[in-house]
């Protein structure tokens, strides 16, 4: 988003188009922030999977979220939802 450049590929397997690792700004909780928990799962896509999240880290100015499994095209402005189970505890966007 900080330049509003799109890169496209045919390339579905390309090794760029995945990642473990998604950084959330303005992050925001229906109640508390959540704590680190097994049940945790994230979605980025609406009505996207549930995706297992392995470790959220809390800073200063965002969250950090380490998924079970590396996801294909996480995007920059892209809303993501956590969830326990099926209850909605908050999220952010996408940094």
């Amino acid at each position: 988003m900080k330049t509003n450049t799109v890169f496209v590929t045919t390339k579905l397997d390309d090794k760029k188009l995945w990642t473990g690792q998604i950084d959330l700004i303005d992050a925001h909780w229906i109640n508390e922030p959540p704590k680190q928990d097994d049940n945790l799962k994230v979605r980025l896509r609406h009505r996207g999977p549930l995706i297992k999240i392995k470790e959220i880290i809390f800073q200063k100015n965002h969250v950090s979220l380490t998924l079970a499994n590396e996801e294909r095209a996480v995007t920059s402005g892209q809303s993501a939802v956590i969830y326990s189970g099926q209850e909605v505890l908050g999220g952010g966007i996408v940094a």
